[in-house]
């Protein structure tokens, strides 16, 4: 569904569109689909946090 070159500005307009729908007409699928949303953002979130700590070693080395 995503690939990782999504950009901040992305991620608010999808998660804005699925508050919109689910607050416009709330049913379960579009709770369902809407905190995925949030669980699938979190998870890239978290694996880019992770992975920039995991790399110390090439922290130090970038001189640029």
């Amino acid at each position: 569904m995503l690939n990782e070159t999504q950009t901040l500005d992305w991620w608010l307009h999808q998660l804005y569109r699925q508050i919109k729908d689910f607050v416009a007409h709330p049913t379960k699928s579009k709770e369902d689909k809407l905190l995925s949303l949030v669980t699938e953002y979190r998870q890239r979130f978290e694996q880019r946090s992770h992975d920039r700590v995991l790399d110390e070693h090439e922290q130090a080395m970038n001189f640029r």
